[in-house]
Protein backbone atom coordinates (compact mmCIF):
# COMPACT_ATOMS: atom_id res chain seq x y z
CA UNK A 1 0.00 0.00 0.00
CA UNK A 2 1.35 3.40 -0.91
CA UNK A 3 2.26 6.18 1.81
CA UNK A 4 -0.33 8.36 0.93
CA UNK A 5 -3.14 5.28 0.98
CA UNK A 6 -2.10 4.43 4.22
CA UNK A 7 -2.23 7.52 6.00
CA UNK A 8 -5.65 8.02 4.75
CA UNK A 9 -6.63 5.49 7.10
CA UNK A 10 -4.25 6.51 10.27
CA UNK A 11 -6.31 8.00 13.40
CA UNK A 12 -6.85 11.97 13.30
CA UNK A 13 -4.58 12.04 16.45
CA UNK A 14 -1.54 10.29 14.50
CA UNK A 15 -2.50 12.37 11.08
CA UNK A 16 -1.87 15.90 13.58
CA UNK A 17 0.20 14.84 15.06
CA UNK A 18 3.17 16.88 13.84
CA UNK A 19 0.85 19.86 13.68
CA UNK A 20 0.90 19.08 17.64
CA UNK A 21 4.61 18.88 18.34
CA UNK A 22 5.13 22.28 16.67
CA UNK A 23 2.69 24.05 18.56
CA UNK A 24 4.77 22.53 21.43
CA UNK A 25 8.14 23.33 20.64
CA UNK A 26 6.78 26.59 20.17
CA UNK A 27 4.79 26.98 23.54
CA UNK A 28 9.12 25.54 24.85
CA UNK A 29 9.96 28.05 22.86
CA UNK A 30 8.20 31.12 24.48
CA UNK A 31 9.20 29.79 27.94
CA UNK A 32 12.99 29.21 27.10
CA UNK A 33 12.68 32.75 25.37
CA UNK A 34 11.64 34.49 28.39
CA UNK A 35 14.06 32.19 30.69
CA UNK A 36 16.85 33.64 28.47
CA UNK A 37 15.25 37.34 29.12
CA UNK A 38 15.67 37.08 32.91
CA UNK A 39 18.95 34.79 32.27
CA UNK A 40 21.26 37.03 30.06
CA UNK A 41 19.60 40.48 29.85
CA UNK A 42 19.93 42.78 33.35
CA UNK A 43 16.16 43.26 33.61
CA UNK A 44 14.48 40.18 35.00
CA UNK A 45 10.71 40.62 34.06
CA UNK A 46 9.14 36.92 34.23
CA UNK A 47 10.27 35.39 37.86
CA UNK A 48 10.37 36.80 41.26
CA UNK A 49 12.78 36.42 43.65
CA UNK A 50 11.56 34.27 45.89
CA UNK A 51 9.45 32.27 43.23
CA UNK A 52 10.44 29.20 42.31
CA UNK A 53 12.89 30.26 39.56
CA UNK A 54 15.58 31.71 42.29
CA UNK A 55 14.48 28.62 44.57
CA UNK A 56 15.94 26.23 41.83
CA UNK A 57 18.50 28.20 40.19
CA UNK A 58 20.05 28.68 43.51
CA UNK A 59 20.40 24.93 43.95
CA UNK A 60 23.95 23.09 43.77
CA UNK A 61 23.08 21.52 40.43
CA UNK A 62 20.79 24.95 39.45
CA UNK A 63 23.89 27.04 39.34
CA UNK A 64 25.80 25.09 36.59
CA UNK A 65 22.46 24.17 34.49
CA UNK A 66 20.91 27.36 34.87
CA UNK A 67 23.13 29.42 32.79
CA UNK A 68 23.16 27.06 29.91
CA UNK A 69 19.28 25.48 29.67
CA UNK A 70 17.88 28.64 28.56
CA UNK A 71 20.09 28.55 25.64
CA UNK A 72 19.76 25.48 24.94
CA UNK A 73 16.04 25.50 24.77
CA UNK A 74 15.80 28.37 22.40
CA UNK A 75 18.41 25.86 20.17
CA UNK A 76 16.99 22.83 20.70
CA UNK A 77 12.94 23.36 20.09
CA UNK A 78 14.01 25.90 17.25
CA UNK A 79 16.03 23.00 15.39
CA UNK A 80 13.15 20.40 16.06
CA UNK A 81 10.82 22.63 14.66
CA UNK A 82 12.28 24.39 11.57
CA UNK A 83 13.25 19.99 10.59
CA UNK A 84 10.15 19.05 11.42
CA UNK A 85 9.13 21.03 8.26
CA UNK A 86 11.86 19.93 6.27
CA UNK A 87 10.99 18.05 2.84
CA UNK A 88 13.72 15.30 3.02
CA UNK A 89 11.87 12.29 5.01
CA UNK A 90 15.35 11.36 7.13
CA UNK A 91 15.54 15.37 8.80
CA UNK A 92 12.11 15.07 9.02
CA UNK A 93 12.33 11.56 11.42
CA UNK A 94 15.62 13.20 12.91
CA UNK A 95 13.31 15.98 14.61
CA UNK A 96 10.73 13.29 15.32
CA UNK A 97 13.95 11.58 17.32
CA UNK A 98 15.22 14.83 18.59
CA UNK A 99 11.60 15.56 19.89
CA UNK A 100 11.41 11.82 22.22
CA UNK A 101 14.58 13.49 23.48
CA UNK A 102 14.16 16.74 24.49
CA UNK A 103 10.43 14.91 26.49
CA UNK A 104 13.28 12.93 28.26
CA UNK A 105 15.24 16.04 28.71
CA UNK A 106 11.96 17.69 30.38
CA UNK A 107 11.18 14.93 32.21
CA UNK A 108 14.55 14.27 33.71
CA UNK A 109 14.78 18.67 34.73
CA UNK A 110 11.36 17.82 36.48
CA UNK A 111 12.79 15.31 38.70
CA UNK A 112 15.80 16.96 39.24
CA UNK A 113 13.73 20.53 40.23
CA UNK A 114 11.77 18.52 42.78
CA UNK A 115 14.50 16.40 44.25
CA UNK A 116 17.06 19.65 44.83
CA UNK A 117 14.62 22.04 45.69
CA UNK A 118 10.76 20.61 46.14
CA UNK A 119 10.05 23.01 44.37
CA UNK A 120 9.26 24.43 40.47
CA UNK A 121 10.62 27.21 38.43
CA UNK A 122 7.51 27.99 36.66
CA UNK A 123 9.12 29.12 33.06
CA UNK A 124 11.10 25.79 33.61
CA UNK A 125 7.69 24.01 34.41
CA UNK A 126 5.93 25.21 31.10
CA UNK A 127 9.16 24.27 29.25
CA UNK A 128 10.03 21.20 30.18
CA UNK A 129 6.12 19.92 30.37
CA UNK A 130 5.83 21.20 26.73
CA UNK A 131 9.15 19.11 26.26
CA UNK A 132 6.92 16.16 27.18
CA UNK A 133 4.05 16.80 24.76
CA UNK A 134 6.62 17.44 21.88
CA UNK A 135 7.87 13.76 23.02
CA UNK A 136 3.97 12.57 22.81
CA UNK A 137 3.21 13.84 19.57
CA UNK A 138 6.86 12.80 18.08
CA UNK A 139 6.09 8.82 19.44
CA UNK A 140 3.00 9.68 17.46
CA UNK A 141 4.66 10.58 14.20
CA UNK A 142 6.87 7.70 14.27
CA UNK A 143 4.66 5.31 13.86
CA UNK A 144 4.21 5.87 10.55
CA UNK A 145 6.48 4.81 7.88
CA UNK A 146 6.62 8.36 6.49
CA UNK A 147 6.39 11.17 9.38
CA UNK A 148 2.91 12.70 8.54
CA UNK A 149 2.64 16.37 7.37
CA UNK A 150 0.49 19.40 8.74
CA UNK A 151 -1.81 21.27 6.11
CA UNK A 152 -0.59 24.48 7.33
CA UNK A 153 1.60 26.83 5.04
CA UNK A 154 5.19 27.52 6.35
CA UNK A 155 4.15 31.13 6.08
CA UNK A 156 1.68 30.65 9.35
CA UNK A 157 4.00 28.22 11.56
CA UNK A 158 6.89 31.39 10.33
CA UNK A 159 4.34 33.68 12.06
CA UNK A 160 3.61 31.52 15.21
CA UNK A 161 7.08 30.87 15.53
CA UNK A 162 7.45 34.97 15.42
CA UNK A 163 5.16 35.46 18.29
CA UNK A 164 6.59 32.85 20.22
CA UNK A 165 10.13 34.20 20.02
CA UNK A 166 9.21 37.80 19.76
CA UNK A 167 7.16 38.51 22.43
CA UNK A 168 8.54 38.00 25.73
CA UNK A 169 12.09 39.63 24.64
CA UNK A 170 9.68 42.67 23.55
CA UNK A 171 7.44 42.60 26.51
CA UNK A 172 10.87 42.82 28.65
CA UNK A 173 11.95 45.79 26.76
CA UNK A 174 8.68 47.60 26.32
CA UNK A 175 6.73 47.27 29.03
CA UNK A 176 5.19 50.27 30.91
CA UNK A 177 7.64 51.71 33.54
CA UNK A 178 5.99 51.82 36.83
CA UNK A 179 7.48 52.98 40.49
CA UNK A 180 6.11 51.03 43.38
CA UNK A 181 4.40 52.85 46.62
CA UNK A 182 6.97 52.13 48.93
CA UNK A 183 9.69 54.28 46.46
CA UNK A 184 7.31 56.90 45.88
CA UNK A 185 6.77 57.27 49.91
CA UNK A 186 10.11 57.60 50.15
CA UNK A 187 11.18 60.24 47.75
CA UNK A 188 12.39 64.07 49.55
CA UNK A 189 11.36 67.15 46.96
CA UNK A 190 14.58 68.69 45.38
CA UNK A 191 16.49 65.79 45.95
CA UNK A 192 18.28 62.99 43.97
CA UNK A 193 16.18 60.07 45.22
CA UNK A 194 17.43 56.52 44.49
CA UNK A 195 16.40 53.48 46.48
CA UNK A 196 17.92 50.36 45.97
CA UNK A 197 16.83 46.75 46.52
CA UNK A 198 19.35 43.89 46.79
CA UNK A 199 21.06 41.02 48.58
CA UNK A 200 24.43 41.12 50.44
CA UNK A 201 25.24 37.48 49.19
CA UNK A 202 23.99 38.28 45.56
CA UNK A 203 26.99 37.73 43.46
CA UNK A 204 25.44 40.88 40.86
CA UNK A 205 24.11 42.78 44.02
CA UNK A 206 27.95 42.77 45.19
CA UNK A 207 29.14 43.37 41.62
CA UNK A 208 27.05 46.42 41.57
CA UNK A 209 28.17 47.83 44.75
CA UNK A 210 31.21 50.06 43.61
CA UNK A 211 30.14 51.50 40.26
CA UNK A 212 26.93 52.41 41.95
CA UNK A 213 28.48 54.30 44.64
CA UNK A 214 31.19 55.96 42.16
CA UNK A 215 27.99 56.94 39.99
CA UNK A 216 26.06 58.62 43.47
CA UNK A 217 29.28 60.24 44.87
CA UNK A 218 29.58 63.36 43.53
CA UNK A 219 26.19 64.51 44.08
CA UNK A 220 26.23 63.34 47.40
CA UNK A 221 25.15 66.93 48.77
CA UNK A 222 21.74 66.43 46.71
CA UNK A 223 21.15 62.76 46.95
CA UNK A 224 18.77 61.02 49.47
CA UNK A 225 19.45 57.45 49.46
CA UNK A 226 17.31 54.76 50.58
CA UNK A 227 18.55 50.76 50.96
CA UNK A 228 16.46 48.46 51.09
CA UNK A 229 17.89 44.99 52.00
CA UNK A 230 16.32 41.66 50.15
CA UNK A 231 17.62 38.89 51.83
CA UNK A 232 16.84 35.96 49.48
CA UNK A 233 15.72 32.05 50.61
CA UNK A 234 18.85 30.27 48.76
CA UNK A 235 21.36 32.68 50.30
CA UNK A 236 22.39 31.13 53.74
CA UNK A 237 24.23 34.90 54.59
CA UNK A 238 22.00 37.17 53.65
CA UNK A 239 19.70 37.50 56.40
CA UNK A 240 23.00 38.04 59.43
CA UNK A 241 24.31 40.15 56.97
CA UNK A 242 20.86 42.35 56.78
CA UNK A 243 20.89 41.87 60.59
CA UNK A 244 23.69 43.81 60.42
CA UNK A 245 23.05 46.58 58.12
CA UNK A 246 20.00 47.03 60.19
CA UNK A 247 21.48 47.56 63.93
CA UNK A 248 24.24 49.68 62.44
CA UNK A 249 22.08 52.06 60.47
CA UNK A 250 20.05 52.37 64.06
CA UNK A 251 23.81 53.63 65.39
CA UNK A 252 23.61 55.95 62.37
CA UNK A 253 26.44 53.85 60.33
CA UNK A 254 24.45 51.83 57.75
CA UNK A 255 26.50 52.56 54.64
CA UNK A 256 29.99 51.79 56.02
CA UNK A 257 28.60 48.93 57.39
CA UNK A 258 27.03 48.07 53.89
CA UNK A 259 30.21 48.75 52.11
CA UNK A 260 32.40 46.17 54.02
CA UNK A 261 29.30 43.25 54.00
CA UNK A 262 29.55 43.97 50.21
CA UNK A 263 33.15 44.03 49.80
CA UNK A 264 34.10 41.21 52.32
CA UNK A 265 33.84 37.18 52.43
CA UNK A 266 30.20 36.86 54.01
CA UNK A 267 30.76 32.95 54.82
CA UNK A 268 33.70 34.17 57.43
CA UNK A 269 32.51 37.77 58.48
CA UNK A 270 32.47 38.12 62.42
CA UNK A 271 29.48 41.08 62.06
CA UNK A 272 30.31 41.96 65.89
CA UNK A 273 34.07 42.50 65.10
CA UNK A 274 33.14 44.87 62.17
CA UNK A 275 31.16 46.42 64.37
CA UNK A 276 33.68 47.45 66.70
CA UNK A 277 36.16 48.33 63.79
CA UNK A 278 33.50 51.12 62.85
CA UNK A 279 33.28 52.01 66.20
CA UNK A 280 29.62 50.81 67.18
CA UNK A 281 28.35 50.55 70.70
CA UNK A 282 28.96 46.84 70.80
CA UNK A 283 26.19 45.91 73.44
CA UNK A 284 23.65 47.52 71.62
CA UNK A 285 24.55 46.07 68.47
CA UNK A 286 24.19 42.75 69.87
CA UNK A 287 21.12 43.32 71.35
CA UNK A 288 19.86 44.23 68.45
CA UNK A 289 21.25 41.58 66.00
CA UNK A 290 19.05 38.95 68.35
CA UNK A 291 15.86 40.81 69.24
CA UNK A 292 12.97 39.57 67.52
CA UNK A 293 11.89 43.07 66.31
CA UNK A 294 14.74 43.64 64.09
CA UNK A 295 13.47 39.66 62.33
CA UNK A 296 10.18 41.44 62.17
CA UNK A 297 11.43 44.63 60.43
CA UNK A 298 13.57 42.43 57.60
CA UNK A 299 10.06 40.37 57.36
CA UNK A 300 7.69 43.33 56.60
CA UNK A 301 10.66 45.11 54.01
CA UNK A 302 10.84 41.83 52.20
CA UNK A 303 6.74 41.54 52.12
CA UNK A 304 6.63 45.89 50.66
CA UNK A 305 9.45 45.09 48.04
CA UNK A 306 7.29 41.96 46.87
CA UNK A 307 4.16 43.67 46.88
CA UNK A 308 5.37 46.50 44.89
CA UNK A 309 6.22 44.36 42.23
CA UNK A 310 9.74 43.15 42.37
CA UNK A 311 11.24 41.05 39.41
CA UNK A 312 14.42 40.45 40.23
CA UNK A 313 18.17 41.79 42.24
CA UNK A 314 19.43 44.27 42.46
CA UNK A 315 17.26 47.00 41.42
CA UNK A 316 17.60 50.35 41.66
CA UNK A 317 15.07 53.22 41.13
CA UNK A 318 16.84 56.79 39.86
CA UNK A 319 14.21 59.40 40.64
CA UNK A 320 11.21 57.76 38.69
CA UNK A 321 13.21 55.48 36.47
CA UNK A 322 13.60 51.72 37.50
CA UNK A 323 16.84 49.55 36.43
CA UNK A 324 16.59 45.66 37.27
CA UNK A 325 19.75 43.26 37.32
CA UNK A 326 23.27 44.64 36.39
CA UNK A 327 25.04 43.80 33.54
CA UNK A 328 28.81 43.55 33.32
CA UNK A 329 29.41 44.46 30.21
CA UNK A 330 27.61 48.14 30.23
CA UNK A 331 28.91 48.33 34.30
CA UNK A 332 27.99 51.86 35.72
CA UNK A 333 26.72 53.43 32.34
CA UNK A 334 23.02 52.69 32.59
CA UNK A 335 23.35 54.05 36.18
CA UNK A 336 24.66 56.99 35.45
CA UNK A 337 22.55 58.10 32.05
CA UNK A 338 19.44 57.58 34.71
CA UNK A 339 20.82 59.94 37.56
CA UNK A 340 21.61 62.56 34.27
CA UNK A 341 17.99 62.62 33.77
CA UNK A 342 16.59 61.92 36.54
CA UNK A 343 18.45 65.48 37.61
CA UNK A 344 17.16 67.04 34.37
CA UNK A 345 13.42 66.28 35.58
CA UNK A 346 12.91 63.68 32.71
CA UNK A 347 10.73 60.45 33.64
CA UNK A 348 10.68 57.19 31.66
CA UNK A 349 8.33 56.85 29.62
CA UNK A 350 6.15 53.51 27.72
CA UNK A 351 8.12 52.50 24.50
CA UNK A 352 5.39 51.32 21.77
CA UNK A 353 8.07 51.26 19.05
CA UNK A 354 9.11 47.53 20.07
CA UNK A 355 5.42 46.26 19.70
CA UNK A 356 4.83 48.43 16.66
CA UNK A 357 7.88 46.81 14.63
CA UNK A 358 6.68 43.47 15.87
CA UNK A 359 3.06 43.39 14.90
CA UNK A 360 4.12 45.20 11.19
CA UNK A 361 6.46 42.17 11.10
CA UNK A 362 3.43 39.91 11.85
CA UNK A 363 1.18 41.92 9.68
CA UNK A 364 3.26 40.93 6.67
CA UNK A 365 3.52 37.58 7.83
CA UNK A 366 -0.11 37.09 8.19
CA UNK A 367 -0.95 38.48 5.06
CA UNK A 368 1.80 36.14 3.53
CA UNK A 369 0.03 32.97 5.46
CA UNK A 370 -3.67 34.39 4.33
CA UNK A 371 -2.74 34.00 0.82
CA UNK A 372 -0.50 30.96 0.77
CA UNK A 373 -4.37 29.49 2.37
CA UNK A 374 -6.01 30.31 -0.54
CA UNK A 375 -3.62 29.51 -2.80
CA UNK A 376 -2.68 25.96 -1.22
CA UNK A 377 -5.59 24.76 -0.09
CA UNK A 378 -5.31 22.04 2.66
CA UNK A 379 -2.31 20.82 1.02
CA UNK A 380 1.00 20.34 3.48
CA UNK A 381 3.95 22.48 3.30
Amino acid sequence: MCAPCSLRKLPTAVTNSLRWLRLWALCALTSSAAAAVDRYLPASAFCAPTGGCAAVANTEVGRILAPFLPAAGLLGFSAIFWASMARHPTIRRRSLQAGIGAGIVGGALLALQWLEARRFCELCLAADLSALGVAGASALSLRTSTPPSSSWPVSAWTALFVVALGVPPVYAVARPASVPDYVVAREQPGKLNVVEVSDFECPFCRRLHDPLTEVLEPHAERLNFVRMPFPLPGHAHAEPATRAYLCAQAQGQGEPMADALFSRPLATLDHAALAGELGLDQSSFKACLAAPETGARIATMKRTVVEGGLAGLPTVFIGRERIEGFDVRTGAAPYAAAVTRALKGRHPTHRPAPWIALGLLLLGLVTWSSRSFKSRGKKAP
